[in-house]
Formats: C-alpha cells, structure tokens, sequence
C-alpha cells in the first residue's frame, strides 16, 4: 500500500486497479458511478456479510450499482469494509467485460491514495477487494461527509478496435443556443419588457405563456397584444432574474462560484424559482445549497427556508447535519430565530436527542416516509410525477399513485373472478 497526503487537497482517493490490460489495445473514456451510504456510523458493527447496495447507475450502456460490506464480507474481514463494484446485466456477466477501474472516497480530509490489485469476484457479477478500507478509520468524522460515506467507481470498458464514427452535436444543444440568441435579441423583437432593480429585460410573451406561466400571468394583467409597458419586478436581484430568463428559454442552468458576489447566490435563485415555478431551476439550487452550503453558522437558517420553500433534500441535509453537529448549530444566531417556530424546534430536538427513526432506501423497511429524499425523487421521476414538495408532500404523491394502480388491479380482479363464477354456473 502507498500512502501519499498533499497539504491543499480536500479527497483522499483510494484506487484499486488492475494490474495489466489484460490485451486491450484501447480503452473508453472514464465514466463514474456513485454510491452515497448515508448514516455510516449508526449501521451494524458486528454483523459480518451485511451488505449495503447503492442505486443502479447507467455507465457505458450497462447497470452498474456498488456494494458495501460495512462489516467485512465474511467473518475473517470483520475489520474491514469491502467494496466491489456490481453488474446485474446478463450481457455484462456472459461477456465477461473486463473493466479498468478506480474507487475514490470523498472525505473531508487531506488527500490520501492507496493503490491495490482487483482480487476478488463475487457470484461472477461483481469485483472489488475484500480490505478495501480498515473499519476504524472508515469511523473517523473526517472520512465521512455529512455522516455518509461516499464511493465513486470509475469505469472503463474496453473500446471498439477503430475510433467511432463522427457524429453531429446533439439537436438539444443548438436548439439551447438558438433560443439563448432569440433572448438576447428579444430587446428589439420581444413584446414584454420587466424592470428589476433598474435594469429592462426583454422576453416573448407566446415563450413565457408556454415556460413560465407566472411569468406570463404578469404580462397577461396588462393586457392587449401590442408591447405592453413596462413590467416592475421588486424584492429580485438582476443575476438572478437572468438565471431565471435563460433556464425560461434554454433550461440552462447556473454555474455556481465558490465566491457568491461573483456570480448568483444559489439561495436567491431557490427563491425566484420557486415564486415563478421554475421547478427544475428550483431544485438545482437546492441541490447546490445541500451539497455545499451547509454549516454549523447556516444549517438552522437553511432548515426555515427548507420548510418554508417546501425544499425535501434541503432539509433532509440540513436535519442530518445538525443530528451530528447540535451544539455548533445551536450556538448559531440562525438558532434563534428557528427557536421562534415551536413545530421546527419540537422537531429538532426530537433529531438532537435521538428520536427519529433511521432513513432506507427500501419501501418494505417503513414506507416512504422514512425514505430518503433522493429514493423518493427517483421513483417519482420514474413514475412521470412531479418532484416539487416537502417530504410529506412527496411522499403522498407516491401512495396517491400506488392506491390508484391498485384500485385498477384490484378492480380488474373482482371482473376476473365475477367471470370465473359465471363459468362454473
């Protein structure tokens, strides 16, 4: 094993790869599977074979998913975590297809590298290395992020002996520039105009009619279909209503600076996209408040904009961070003002001292609403349902939709058995 920790890094990467390329002349390009195991140090310590599975993830056309044995696979590994990555595909397994592959943890601490040989095959489906990390220091706080060990597998497959074939850019893409042109020329072709804090934007009310229907009902109150005059728009910044413009016309979105005052604050985009039912918009920047906005100084504050907004993986995140951090939070001056709203302090102290019940990604382990957010969002993504809404909200969504399905079964199957009788009459 070789060690190597470097004075600025913020990952420590553990590799494990093979040790020759098995006669592959070429290799694809790298792509990366993820799997997140949240509340690592509550899961069973003494319980070798325990095995964790993560969501199936798509990579070079074939599922993927990464298993982790939190206790060893077997009793001889007890002091270890395995990792191996998964293929439940029947064409990945009969064709054998060998893979390059790096795991990486990301951790809070200083970069670390440890590099090992692919030793190990479980069931022929799956690889990855018995030892893959110690126990203990899978422990420390510092490995963890935000309570979850987090693996990435990065994987190539062998490539196709000659280089593929060219092909245009996506339609998508130059659909998306094309309409990024059509509002910068809005200005002299566009019939809406709105003022933000000084500032004239211009857009086409037949675009907004179809993308934004606030947006639209704005320009709708004024009336007529000659330009109307101008629309003011209070209480949004200008970065922002552009973010909002383009994600309007392209679905671009943002790109976020480590430095707020150079770019726009992912909190004041939740905010207008939320006011103007940019859902998608909406939960990108919740996505970028949860993965890298929350602290001891900030958790409470983004916990009331969670339950405010209605903002299921921001709270979630938020909760799970105060569970393992109370008495920073606490000492926040966001603290106060959480204390003012009884149902959010009844709730959190019920998380500070232990009460709630632990988070799964399985239905059959208490339904969905002790599910996480990012299970809960994929399933309605699967099922074509709306993914805006608190937890609760989301969660009703699901069994809303799991009562119709069975109303419909069950009610074909009372006609089927109506049928049956008639045939024995």
């Amino acid at each position: 094993y070789e060690y190597h920790q470097g004075p600025k890094a913020k990952r420590m990467s553990i590799k494990i790869c093979s040790n020759d390329n098995g006669g592959v002349s070429r290799w694809s390009e790298i792509q990366t599977v993820r799997g997140v195991f949240k509340n690592f140090k509550s899961l069973p310590k003494n319980c070798p074979g325990f095995m964790l599975d993560s969501q199936v993830t798509v990579a070079h056309g074939l599922p993927w998913s990464i298993w982790v044995y939190p206790c060893g696979y077997d009793g001889d590994e007890s002091g270890n975590i395995g990792v191996y990555l998964h293929c439940p595909s029947d064409r990945g397994v009969a064709e054998g297809i060998a893979t390059h592959l790096k795991y990486r943890i990301r951790t809070e601490i200083k970069s670390l590298s440890r590099t090992a040989s692919i030793d190990t095959c479980i069931d022929g489906t799956a690889s990855g290395h018995h030892r893959f990390l110690p126990r203990d220091d899978a422990m420390i706080e510092s490995m963890l992020v935000k309570g979850a060990l987090v693996v990435h597998a990065d994987i190539q497959i062998p490539a196709a002996a000659t280089p593929p074939a060219w092909v245009p850019k996506s339609e998508c893409t130059s659909l998306r520039k094309g309409m990024l042109r059509l509002l910068k020329g809005a200005s002299e072709m566009g019939d809406v105009k709105f003022v933000v804090d000084g500032q004239d934007f211009f857009a086409h009310r037949h675009i907004l009619r179809v993308r934004s229907a606030a947006l639209y009902e704005l320009v709708d109150a004024v009336g007529g279909d000659s330009r109307p005059s101008a629309i003011p728009i209070s209480n949004v910044g200008k970065d922002e209503f552009t973010v909002l413009l383009r994600y309007v016309y392209a679905n671009e979105t943002p790109k976020w600076s480590t430095n707020e005052s150079d770019g726009p604050c992912p909190r004041a985009v939740l905010e207008i996209a939320d006011k103007f039912g940019c859902t998608g918009l909406k939960l990108v920047a919740e996505a970028e408040l949860a993965d890298n906005h929350i602290a001891a100084e900030t958790a409470a504050d983004l916990i009331l904009l969670a339950d405010c907004k209605h903002c299921a993986l921001l709270k979630e995140s938020a909760v799970l961070y105060f569970a393992d951090n109370v008495d920073a939070v606490m000492s926040s001056d966001g603290w106060k003002r959480l204390s003012e709203s009884s149902a959010i302090l009844t709730e959190m102290i019920q998380v500070g001292f232990g009460g709630g019940k632990p988070l799964h990604d399985n239905i059959a382990d208490g339904g969905y609403r002790r599910m996480y957010v990012s299970t809960l969002w994929a399933e309605l993504e699967k099922r074509g349902l709306d993914l805006d809404g608190s937890k609760e909200i989301l969660a009703n969504r699901l069994e809303q939709s799991d009562a119709e399905v069975n109303h419909i079964f069950g009610v074909a199957g009372g006609d089927d058995e109506e049928d049956d009788a008639g045939d024995e009459e």
